[in-house]
Order: C-alpha cells, then sequence, then structure tokens
C-alpha cells in the first residue's frame, strides 16, 4: 500500500505540473492553481442550468428521476470520451511507462497508480457534471434518508465504470491489433473505431425511439418511459432508482458491477499491460519499398506546407485530433439525419428558405471555425523548429507556409461538407456562389488571426504531443475572437436586417475579408518581428 501510495502521490504531482505547463502558466503556478476554483465554479454553474432545465420538464410529467439518469449517462459518455484518450496518452505515450516498469513494484500497482490518477479527474468531473442533478433533485423532492445514502455512493462510483472500460478496451486493443497495424496509425484506427462504434449505437437508439409501436409498449409498462431513457446505458436505471430510495436491489447490481470491473482489470492488467506497451514500442512504421529515387523541386513555401502536413500525418495524436476536428460536423448531420431526428431539407422550405445560404456557409466554414487549425501551427513544430531557423527562408515565407496550411486543413473539411450540403438541401447557383465566398472569406480570417495567437504564445518544450494539441489558452483565445466577431455581427444587426438575405452574405464576406486583411497586415508589421526574436 505504501508503494502505491508513493506512485499515486508522485504521478499526481505530475500530471498537475504538466497541466499548468500546456496552459502556459508554469512560471505562474499560483495562478493556474486558482484557475482550477474559477473553472469548477463556471462548469458548475453550466450544469446546474441544464439539469435545472430537465428537471423542469421531467417534473411536468411526473418523472423527475429522469434527471439523474439523463445527466449520469451524459457524465459516464464524457468520462468515457476523456478516458479513452487519456489512457492512450498516459500508458502508450507517457515517458514514464517504462521508467515504472523497471521499478521492483507489481504491475497491478503500476496500472491502478494511473488509473488512480484518472478516478481522481473523473471524481472532479462527475460532481461538475452530476453534482448539480444531485442537489436539485434532493432540494425540490422529498427524498428518504437512502437517497442521500445511495446518491452518494453514486457520486464516488460515478467514474469507475468508464475508466476501467476505457482502460480494458485500450489495452485489449492495443494488444491485439499492434500485430498488423503500425504504431502512427494505431492510434488513428482506435479512435476511429471507437467513434464509429458510439455513433452506431446512438443511431440505433434513437431509431428505437421513433418506432411508434416500441413507444406505445414501453409507455404501458412500468417505468417504461425510464426504461427507455436507460436503454442505452443500464446503471443509469440502476442510479435513478438509487436515488428515488427504492432501489435496493439496484443499489446491490450497481455496486457489484463497479466491484467486477475492478475485479477484471486487477486480473487481466499485468499480461495486458506488458504485452500491450511491449507491442506498440516495438515498431513505428513499414519498410520503404526499393525503387526508383525521384528528386522533385519545389517553392520554398510549398515545400515547408509538404513539411508541415507530414509532422501531422505523422504524428497519430495530432492526425486524430485534426480528422475529428474537420468530420465531426459532417458526422454530427449525418447522425441526425440517420435517427431521423431532423429534416433540413423540410425545414430550410417555406419561411427558412432564405437562410439556406447561411446553413451552406455554416456547414462548410464549421471545420474552420472548431479547428482553430493557426493557433498550434507553431507549437506543432515543438522542439523541431530550429530546422526551419536553419534553412535559408525568410520568416514571412513560414508564416504565410503556416497560414496556408492551415487553409488546406480548413478545405479538406470544408469540401465534404459542400457536398453533404449539395445532398441535404436544394440550392441554386446563386446560393451556392454567395456561400462558397462567404465561406472561404471566414477560412481565410480565421487562419490568419490565429496565427498571431502562436506567434504570442507558442509552446515548444512539449515532450508528449497531447500537451501541444491541448495548448488550451491558444484554443480559447481562438474561440474567444470567434465569439466577440459574433457579438459584433450580432450588434450591428440594425446595419444588416434591413437587406435581404443575398447582400447579408456579401457583407458577412466583406467583414472577414476586412478582418484578414487587418490581421494580415499587423502580422507583417509586427508579427513577423515577434517570431524572429523567439528563443527556441
Amino acid at each position: 500500500m505504501k508503494k502505491y501510495l508513493s506512485l499515486v502521490k508522485v504521478q499526481l504531482k505530475d500530471y498537475v505540473y504538466k497541466s499548468i505547463s500546456s496552459l502556459g502558466l508554469s512560471r505562474r503556478a499560483n495562478l493556474g492553481i486558482l484557475l482550477v476554483p474559477f473553472l469548477f465554479l463556471a462548469f458548475s454553474s453550466f450544469s446546474f442550468m441544464v439539469s435545472h432545465q430537465f428537471y423542469t420538464v421531467y417534473s411536468m410529467i411526473g418523472l423527475p428521476e429522469l434527471t439523474i439518469a439523463i445527466m449520469y449517462t451524459g457524465t459516464s459518455l464524457v468520462l468515457f470520451l476523456v478516458s479513452f484518450t487519456s489512457i492512450m496518452g498516459t500508458f502508450f505515450y507517457s515517458n514514464d511507462t517504462a521508467f515504472y516498469t523497471t521499478l521492483p513494484v507489481k504491475d497491478n500497482l503500476v496500472v491502478f497508480s494511473k488509473i488512480t490518477i484518472q478516478y481522481i479527474i473523473g471524481l472532479a468531473v462527475g460532481l461538475v457534471l452530476l453534482g448539480p442533478a444531485a442537489i436539485i433533485y434532493w432540494s425540490t423532492s422529498q427524498a428518504p434518508v437512502l437517497s442521500y445514502v445511495y446518491g452518494i455512493i453514486v457520486l464516488l462510483l460515478t467514474p469507475i465504470i468508464p475508466i476501467l472500460a476505457g482502460t480494458i478496451m485500450v489495452m485489449a486493443g492495443m494488444r491485439v491489433i499492434s500485430r498488423y497495424v503500425s504504431r502512427n496509425t494505431l492510434s488513428i484506427v482506435m479512435g476511429m473505431i471507437f467513434v464509429i462504434a458510439l455513433l452506431g449505437m446512438q443511431v440505433l437508439v434513437s431509431r428505437q425511439a421513433a418506432n411508434i409501436e416500441v413507444m406505445q409498449r414501453y409507455i404501458l409498462e412500468e417505468d417504461g418511459i425510464l426504461n427507455i431513457a436507460s436503454r442505452g446505458y443500464p446503471p443509469s436505471l440502476w442510479v435513478a432508482k438509487m436515488f428515488m430510495g427504492s432501489g435496493y436491489r439496484h443499489a446491490v447490481y450497481f455496486v457489484l458491477l463497479n466491484a467486477a470491473m475492478t475485479g477484471i482489470l486487477w486480473i487481466l492488467s499485468v499480461p495486458l499491460f506488458r504485452k500491450a506497451v511491449a507491442a506498440f514500442a516495438e515498431g513505428s512504421g513499414k519498410i520503404p519499398a526499393k525503387g526508383k529515387i525521384l528528386y522533385k523541386s519545389d517553392t520554398q513555401i510549398m515545400s515547408l506546407v509538404k513539411r508541415q502536413l507530414l509532422i501531422i500525418l505523422k504524428t497519430p495524436t495530432f492526425l486524430l485530433n485534426i480528422i475529428l476536428l474537420l468530420f465531426l460536423p459532417l458526422i454530427l448531420i449525418l447522425l441526425w439525419r440517420a435517427s431521423g431526428v431532423m429534416d433540413l431539407k423540410n425545414m430550410l422550405q417555406g419561411p427558412l428558405k432564405d437562410y439556406k445560404v447561411f446553413f451552406l456557409v455554416f456547414m462548410m466554414a464549421s471545420p474552420s471555425i472548431m479547428g482553430a487549425f493557426s493557433a498550434t501551427s507553431i507549437t506543432r513544430e515543438g522542439k523541431t523548429l530550429w530546422q526551419v531557423r536553419t534553412m535559408p527562408v525568410k520568416e514571412m515565407t513560414d508564416l504565410h507556409s503556416r497560414i496556408l496550411t492551415s487553409i488546406i486543413l480548413a478545405f479538406a473539411g470544408a469540401i465534404p461538407m459542400f457536398v453533404a450540403s449539395l445532398f441535404i438541401i436544394e440550392m441554386d447557383a446563386i446560393t451556392i456562389i454567395l456561400g462558397v465566398m462567404s465561406s472561404l472569406s471566414i477560412i481565410l480570417a480565421f487562419s490568419v488571426s490565429d496565427l498571431i495567437i502562436d506567434i504570442y504564445r507558442p509552446i515548444l518544450s512539449w515532450t508528449n504531443p497531447t500537451y501541444a494539441i491541448k495548448n488550451n489558452m491558444n484554443i480559447m483565445t481562438a474561440l474567444l475572437i470567434r465569439l466577440v466577431i459574433g457579438v459584433i455581427i450580432y450588434l450591428a444587426r440594425d446595419l444588416w436586417l434591413p437587406l435581404n438575405h443575398n447582400w447579408r452574405v456579401i457583407m458577412l464576406s466583406l467583414f472577414m475579408a476586412a478582418i484578414a486583411a487587418i490581421a494580415y497586415v499587423y502580422i507583417k508589421k509586427v508579427g513577423v518581428k515577434i517570431y524572429r526574436a523567439l528563443e527556441l
């Protein structure tokens, strides 16, 4: 137990230090620590509003416990998403994994010490997301004493199932798939398998909920609606019953499931951990095929663009992150259509037909809006930035290549969105031309303006690519810029509301083009000097 606690203590300190460093606050650690309660209150407030909205709606139909079931399911999903990616980084990308395997401690303790860190993080997330729902339920309903006892048990055990499930899936997947897939593509395969499975489950559940006969059968049954809400994740039914204070049997099920998951991981941890880590570390690519050597000549800017694209392609963490950002909007649209929840074609008819062009603009620009690719353009280079500095390349040429790379990435997501839009809704030539023009101006504006952020705040000393893409302050600043632009457009509504929809789109295009021009001039006059003086 002493060795286990020592491992947890060391890794917890390491995690806190790396988290503060990823925010760019390593020299101001106290400020980073002060941000924790602020973020806790901010996310708790948002969760409280969502929970209150659910409770108000479900109380009207006499089922306030549905609030607990829905929020518990959502919390578990968030924890599973976080743990799935975090476990991959903790075990397979962490520099300390090989070191811990050499210590005179059992492999079980190494595995569970790492999982304990994930549990502590998950407990905080669970309290933020599920805690407000529990408080609302207890304060507005006459809950028995057992409800409070069971509720505390639920809050403490909530992170265990998703974290242990994610750990088992990751380590088992790494063990099996790594035999046939190279290291550089393994993380991509695992991530995409997870996303496809998750979306497939959601489509099946949504289609079943839309089946009238199934719905009628469930409504006639006792707790039928609660069964529907928890069909995709049965423990949510047990949790809802526990909060009602009438679920002794369900409390036993819930505790036994958590104990069983822990026991399974304890048994499998040694063989899975040793073999998965060894298999993952064996190789990282294929043997190049023999053939003729071709010499090609490119311009400086295109060579730099290829270099930056190769950095993304050869780093699985970067590639998976880019793929998700590029295609997440498209996946969500296809998911809604497959589940039958939303029919955009009928929605954008009649009074809303003038908004087709704005739908096209949103679809094409959404990867750039969500991605903020330029905000980590320099950060992705890391310690290899010195290689560019030694090349006979002007700083402005290098910055041009980063802007062009971000535009290429944005186009990689915009083109499939454009094709999907043509199939989803009917548009005339004018709508298509205006929509494409406006989305191009948005892509250009954000590709240029986001680069200014990374010029001022690059993180080059990272040792794990996860910390490079989680340069949180850069991403948050980029998203804040988008929010400010949206507020400005809203405040200026008196100027564009009297115009017809075509002129509104033209004004939006001119506004975003002006932002791009101002940002480019700033980079050329000021940003390039800051970039030139950047310490490596």
